[in-house]
């Protein structure tokens, strides 16, 4: 029995890793660094590529067609939600990784600072379309939030795939 576990876990985590390192070459992907050997391990993790979202869109087709088609479009959906002791270390982080997807010609739409707290929305245009979108979020709340949007998206649309994985940007507007 224990040979099928660890037969099992090699299975399904050699795809995953695979399916990293395809998105490391799209250009709506953001390399967050780290992450859990900087805050450890994630409290919320979502990592769907392709195929799971083709499998949620699918599912969706027949209550939510309009979601279901902007999921078809997607390449990834990546969320990670991290406890952590000290918001400034984050906020640094964050920091950091904004700086990067500046040089990188990412625009940043939102950036909120209030007392120790930093929120950051950042998207990836060629020309008329969105190809990424990244929120990076913490403060006083102990909670360090990462989340990269991979794929085309219509600004429109965009609560259309909050919504389906209950990611809550909060009271950021994007439309």
């Amino acid at each position: 029995m224990r040979s099928f576990l660890i037969l099992l876990v090699v299975l399904v985590s050699v795809p995953l890793m695979a399916q990293t390192d395809d998105l490391k070459g799209l250009p709506g992907y953001v390399d967050f660094g780290a992450l859990d050997n900087r805050y450890g391990q994630a409290k919320v993790e979502i990592n769907l590529g392709t195929a799971m979202l083709g499998f949620v869109a699918a599912l969706s087709e027949s209550e939510e067609p309009e979601a279901s088609k902007l999921l078809r479009s997607l390449e990834a959906v990546r969320v990670f939600v991290y406890e952590m002791d000290d918001a400034a270390n984050a906020v640094e982080h964050i920091q950091d990784v904004a700086a990067d997807l500046k040089s990188d010609n990412w625009v940043p739409i939102v950036v909120a600072r209030d007392e120790g707290e930093l929120v950051n929305v950042f998207v990836l245009m060629t020309g008329e379309v969105i190809e990424g979108l990244t929120v990076m979020a913490a403060g006083d709340d102990d909670e360090a939030v990462f989340i990269n949007i991979v794929g085309e998206l219509d600004p429109s649309d965009l609560s259309k795939v909050t919504n389906k994985f209950d990611i809550d940007l909060g009271d950021i507007d994007i439309d």
